[in-house]
């Protein structure tokens, strides 16, 4: 006499569980998202480091009485040579960057320290726009400081953006 017992599962309980696991990390990841998190937090470290030249420009703006498009020497440093995919680009538009963050920091005299600002969180270097004060602009354009975002194509919907406050201009 053969006993049958319940010492298992049966092959449809074990479906069902593993389709039921299935789903419901399906659903945590859906909630979780770990890109997005991951890009927030590049977003973060871009706003910090477009933040902190902000700051650099405004005390070196104050030390010497200089617009930025002075300091610069250049009234928009990404016009007309920031266009495309910019991540890892090593043209016109990142070595334009480099030389408007060495400018703030020449002009700040040891004051302020961008060289760890060499590019976004995504690869592409910095967009500025030195417009406050351009000759062939109206006296009172904002400068701009911008990032191209997670595309690396400025101009897009996930750029970010901040105003440099005016200098001379108020």
């Amino acid at each position: 006499m053969i006993k049958r017992g319940s010492n298992g599962f049966t092959l449809i309980e074990l479906l069902i569980v593993i389709i039921l696991i299935g789903i419901l990390s399906g659903v945590l990841i859906s909630v979780i998202d770990p890109v997005r998190i991951y890009n927030r937090g590049k977003y973060a470290k871009a706003e910090s480091d477009m933040t902190k030249f902000i700051g650099a420009v405004e005390v070196v703006r104050v030390n010497t009485g200089l617009q930025l498009g002075r300091i610069t020497n250049v009234w928009c440093s990404s016009c007309g040579v920031c266009d495309g995919d910019l991540r890892e680009s090593s043209g016109t538009c990142y070595t334009n960057w480099i030389a408007a963050r060495d400018a703030v920091n020449t002009a700040g005299q040891g004051q302020v320290d961008l060289n760890s600002i060499n590019r976004d969180p995504w690869g592409s270097p910095y967009l500025l726009d030195e417009s406050e004060g351009d000759p062939s602009e109206a006296s009172c354009v904002y400068d701009t400081i911008s990032s191209a975002g997670p595309d690396g194509i400025s101009g897009t919907s996930d750029d970010i953006s901040f105003t440099i406050p005016f200098y001379s201009c108020r």
